[in-house]
């Protein structure tokens, strides 16, 4: 459904496969996003190939052999074999936005007979317009044979406010890795953190328990709010397993309150709150990185995880160019020169197309020649 990359750009685009600094699907998917496919002589999917771009999806199947000898435009329990996988699953998502009843009855009867990873796909279809009523259907997935699904179900239901039940015997012990004070001498605030600990097998103990609660759970043995103890966490503390825990247990607003908090704390990189979060979100938080990243953007890059060319130069203006072309014109595979040399292939993958003409701009106002390897991706996005 996309045209085809023109002829004249499919050398830099094999030129940007070569190097072998981005993935392939990130680049087809800043491709895809300025309108274009590219040609199956330059570049096609592995079976196992992941985040790739819906239009590359049916090639996929197609790879897999997975193309059906007929087709249907309406996707049901008689049917489901009779449409591909990934035309299936864009079909099942809009079937639950459009008549969620229908789609939750449909994966109810289909669940079954489907191996795990169908199972995994077939729930995230409902994500996207996931409401209050899903969450009797992701009850029935918690006791799932698969842990995969089962770990989606309670995250899902944690999203929606329903709070996973805490092991009673943990709770009882959660004073010994988890203490309360007032933030200062004449302040009524608390402040949340994690114990310090001595040993390795009281860390692991803690590991264990916090495994076995909620965010509710702690916080009403804090007698807080969830909200309050998001909010009184104190970062110079241990804060993995807390991390953990709202990401799990929390709602969308409380990841999202945690992760502006991790972020200003300087801690960039606050697995697994991050795979809670969408596309969108991500990209934003990312920008927000970005202002404190090294020359790498290596922490930058970790967020956008998607990226799509669509960053203005506004976002990007502030960014040490000067430092990156001395440290692109240092002698070859040196360690400043690798490091600009990431900067440029992320700089590459998230620019729209303005910023992308202007960095080039700058790097070969610097010093550098415009047809320099390392500029590739840049020139393949300015001229999308």
């Amino acid at each position: 459904s996309l045209p085809t990359l023109p002829e004249d750009l499919r050398p830099l685009f094999r030129r940007a496969l070569e190097a072998k600094h981005v993935p392939g699907p990130d680049i087809v998917r800043l491709i895809a996003s300025r309108g274009f496919c590219v040609s199956p002589i330059d570049w096609m999917p592995k079976r196992s190939t992941d985040n790739l771009p819906p239009i590359y999806e049916v090639w996929r199947d197609w790879l897999e052999g997975n193309l059906p000898s007929e087709t249907r435009d309406t996707l049901s329990a008689e049917t489901w074999d009779m449409v591909a996988p990934s035309r299936r699953y864009t079909m099942l998502t809009t079937l639950h936005r459009e008549a969620p009843d229908a789609a939750r009855a449909l994966i109810a009867e289909m669940a079954p007979k489907v191996s795990a990873d169908q199972r995994v796909r077939m729930l995230q279809c409902m994500l996207p317009a996931l409401t209050q009523d899903d969450a009797e259907l992701f009850q029935s997935f918690e006791t799932d044979r698969s842990s995969k699904v089962q770990t989606l179900a309670k995250t899902q239901l944690a999203r929606l406010g329903n709070h996973l039940q805490s092991d009673a015997d943990a709770l009882a012990e959660i004073g010994d890795y988890v203490e309360v004070a007032k933030a200062g001498i004449l302040s009524r605030e608390r402040v949340v953190a994690a114990r310090k600990l001595k040993t390795n097998a009281q860390k692991q103990r803690r590991s264990q328990v916090f495994a076995k609660i909620s965010l509710k759970g702690l916080a009403d043995a804090q007698s807080m709010d969830s909200d309050e103890v998001v909010e009184a966490w104190d970062f110079r503390s241990d804060s993995g397993e807390f991390i953990a825990l709202v990401a799990a247990s929390g709602t969308d607003a409380q990841v999202h309150r945690l992760t502006e908090r991790a972020i200003e704390a300087k801690d960039f990189t606050p697995e697994p709150l991050m795979a809670r979060l969408d596309k969108s979100a991500r990209l934003a938080f990312g920008l927000q990185v970005l202002k404190h990243d090294d020359m790498s953007l290596g922490y930058t890059r970790q967020w956008i995880t998607q990226p799509e060319g669509d960053v203005p130069w506004s976002a990007l203006s502030s960014l040490p160019y000067d430092d990156l072309t001395s440290a692109l014109s240092e002698s070859k595979n040196s360690a400043k020169e690798a490091t600009a040399g990431d900067a440029l292939t992320v700089l590459g993958l998230i620019a729209d197309q303005d910023a992308a003409h202007r960095i080039l701009e700058m790097m070969t106002a610097g010093g550098l020649l415009a047809v320099d390897p390392r500029l590739t991706l840049l020139r393949l996005n300015a001229a999308l």
